[in-house]
């Protein structure tokens, strides 16, 4: 495989401090300061939905230059029930792009942020003026030694771990290069479809999240790491 070579992203350290980190982001999705609680929704979509926060002073028209993400969505875009949040919107390329939310803490902050508002951005708030930007995640995230990107990056290596698990079913040849095809032709399928759900090229993900060991260990045996 002649991906490109890697790793920008610090999974393990997001492994690490999970915990902690989904702990504040719980406690702040229940903050009565909106900035603070808007912050921590960013951080909670980001890890949901692998989805980038996008540029804030990008226009509609540009939206083919990839830098749209979640502080791009606007409140037209969001549908909320009672248990999930569907998202429709236009992400890299003007492809049209859904992800759905079922986590109850996170449907509730969406409910929050939103109510009584007819339009605008979803993370913005009205009367402070402001509007999340990367800035803000990074600055919010630093006290656990990552950033936007490695949260991004660490689900984003769960979701391909998730897909290599259904995948690897059937029983290997005892062939070496059969089963070297096999594997190789699994894995691409498996970037296919995690390229598709967080909105990145493939060389993009490969080269910027795909956590080395999870390739090695599973075009070796069809290994699927433990995550």
């Amino acid at each position: 495989m002649n991906h490109f070579r890697r790793n920008t992203v610090d999974s393990v350290k997001v492994k690490k401090t999970l915990a902690s980190i989904r702990e504040k982001v719980t406690n702040d999705l229940k903050s009565d300061t909106q900035k603070k609680k808007l912050i921590a929704l960013a951080v909670a979509l980001i890890a949901e939905t692998c989805e980038r926060i996008g540029a804030t002073d990008i226009d509609e028209a540009n939206a083919s230059s990839g830098g749209i993400g979640i502080a791009n969505w606007k409140i037209k875009d969001v549908v909320v029930n009672r248990n999930c949040a569907t998202i429709s919107y236009k992400c890299r390329a003007n492809v049209p792009c859904y992800k759905k939310i079922t986590n109850a803490n996170i449907v509730k902050a969406l409910k929050d942020v939103i109510h009584g508002r007819a339009n605008g951005f979803i993370l913005y708030s009205p009367a402070e003026k402001f509007r999340v930007k990367t800035a803000d995640v990074n600055r919010y995230l630093k006290e656990f030694g990552v950033n936007a990107r490695d949260i991004r990056g660490y689900f984003a290596n769960r979701e391909i771990l998730q897909a290599l698990k259904e995948k690897r079913k059937k029983e290997l040849p005892r062939n070496r290069k059969e089963r070297e095809s096999i594997l190789q032709q699994e894995f691409e399928e498996v970037l296919g479809e995690i390229t598709d759900r967080v909105g990145h090229s493939k060389k993009a993900l490969c080269s910027k999240y795909l956590f080395m060991d999870i390739e090695k260990a599973y075009l070796k045996n069809g290994t699927v790491l433990s995550w």
